[in-house]
């Protein structure tokens, strides 16, 4: 039986992506730079892509992709400083009734995610999670992102558990293979959209209630 569980956040909780990517590809083409989608992409489930640099090298190199990224930022900040961003009608339908079942049976949940800790303390906030996730870690905290496992191990150390004791939640190839680095069992939310290399995870799921006898034989 597992004691925890570690959920990714965007593309695994809240439906989000393509509104990322989205985004990002307003956002360089008002500066007048091209990205295509499948190179979007790359770039969902990493906190530091080196998409930024490709992207200014093949504009001329007249601004560095550190610049380009942090104007991204800025402008990510302004909306939502501005209150542009939405993240209460996101979440996936098979959500809650997962997290009210792992509540209920004293199952420990958080959130590891690549994204900054106000998005991620502002989505709890909107949907309402505040009762579910006892810890929230961001990859703002640490120097390498996913693929690398640390925000995984350091999640872990939070709740108090070990790898085989944890079940982690992903979609992205980045965030399966830190789970898997990291030594836990990952679930994935099976991807048509993005491209994902999803082949390292234990198992893929359409609907998130399928993760539950993973967790527990009481499930089955």
């Amino acid at each position: 039986m597992k004691k925890a569980v570690i959920f990714d956040l965007d593309g695994t909780l809240i439906d989000s992506e393509l509104f990322y990517l989205n985004l990002l590809l307003e956002f360089l083409k008002g500066k007048g730079m091209v990205l295509s989608f499948e190179e979007a992409c790359k770039t969902v489930g990493a906190h530091n892509s080196p998409i930024w640099e490709n992207v200014a090298r093949a504009h001329g190199g007249s601004i560095s992709g550190k610049a380009l990224r942090q104007e991204y930022k800025d402008e990510f900040e302004r909306k939502l400083r501005d209150r542009e961003l939405d993240y209460s009608q996101m979440q996936f339908a098979d959500v809650l009734p997962v997290l009210e079942k792992l509540r209920a049976d004293g199952i420990r949940m958080a959130i590891a995610s690549s994204s900054p800790h106000r998005i991620i303390r502002l989505v709890v906030e909107q949907q309402n999670w505040g009762n579910y996730f006892s810890v929230l870690v961001s990859g703002d905290d640490f120097q390498r992102s996913k693929p690398d496992p640390e925000i995984y191990r350091y999640t872990m150390k939070q709740l108090g558990t070990a790898p085989e004791e944890t079940l982690v939640v992903e979609d992205s190839t980045y965030g399966i293979e830190a789970g898997k680095a990291a030594g836990v069992m990952v679930a994935a939310r099976r991807d048509l959209r993005f491209g994902f290399h999803q082949e390292k995870a234990d198992c893929l799921f359409d609907d998130m209630r399928e993760i539950l006898p993973k967790i527990s034989d009481k499930y089955v």
